[in-house]
């Protein structure tokens, strides 16, 4: 079958201008990668790991037409070569990748407007008076996302902001091992965009800059409980900072064996995409 690709009716992604800037913005093209831009067009295998994921994580389009996400991406280096294609094929949004790039950013996932707009307040509020502070944003939704650099390693931090279990909204920290699309079009249709047109510049956070920041988001905006003990009785969700060492537990391959067999028993209640998500991101804090 023919699958959308370049010049077909999928959603438009970055220009060559566009990966040119972020290149120079970030130092080179070591940490940018491709991604296919979602849309009903794109046509992926059945059972492919991009299956629900399309405009969600760096991938590129086969020459069959059917697109496939990118083995490795958290780790992997960037040819030049290839980069130059990818920065050719203006279907593709730009991800840039976190964590090892020392690139991290504050995602605002937050559908209520009114909540949005307290929550950048505070960022405002809290931002080092000497780094510059930007936005993506798109134009149909009041999530926001302010991206800065850091001296660290730090994995993704997450709480969510509203107690209904069935509402998404949280405010995440993305770091080591993903990713965020800096450029292109959003699956609604809209395009991403920066305030003042494009990201100008990174600021640059100590950790305890963005320590002090994530701590006074959580303790105004988080509904569930932030702990820095395992002995918690607690059912809530709760998150461990990485950067707690002594949260951090080698397991025996028989305790390993119980987490896969207990994995195997929730794929029937917990098929989709999200639930898995918050079943991964629970795992990393054990």
């Amino acid at each position: 079958p023919v699958s959308a690709r370049a010049g077909d009716p999928v959603s438009p992604g970055a220009t060559p201008e566009e990966w040119a800037h972020f290149a120079l913005l970030l130092g080179g093209y070591g940490d940018l990668f491709p991604c296919v831009p979602a849309s009903p067009d794109v046509k992926v295998y059945p059972g492919s790991a991009l299956e629900g994921k399309v405009g969600k994580i760096p991938s590129v389009f086969a020459p069959d037409g059917y697109a496939h996400g990118l083995k490795a991406w958290t780790t992997r280096e960037v040819i030049p070569e290839e980069a130059a294609v990818w920065a050719r094929d203006s279907v593709y949004n730009i991800c840039v990748r976190t964590g090892v790039s020392g690139v991290y950013a504050i995602d605002v996932d937050i559908t209520d407007a009114a909540l949005a707009d307290a929550v950048s307040d505070l960022i405002v509020e809290l931002w080092p008076k000497d780094q510059p502070l930007e936005w993506r944003t798109r134009a149909n939704s009041a999530k926001f996302l302010v991206p800065f650099r850091m001296d660290a390693q730090w994995r993704k931090r997450f709480f969510k902001t509203n107690p209904d279990p069935a509402n998404k909204d949280r405010i995440e920290l993305l770091g080591v091992g993903q990713q965020f699309i800096a450029c292109g079009t959003h699956s609604s249709g809209v395009r991403i965009e920066w305030a003042g047109g494009s990201l100008t510049s990174l600021p640059v956070l100590s950790p305890a800059q963005a320590e002090d920041i994530w701590s006074a988001l959580g303790a105004k905006f988080s509904v569930t409980r932030l702990s820095d003990s395992d002995d918690s009785s607690d059912d809530e969700a709760r998150e461990v900072s990485p950067s707690d060492k002594d949260q951090r537990t080698t397991i025996s391959n028989d305790e390993w064996t119980q987490i896969i067999d207990a994995l195997k028993a929730l794929q029937s209640s917990a098929a989709d995409n999200d639930r898995w998500s918050e079943i991964g991101y629970a795992l990393l804090s054990l």
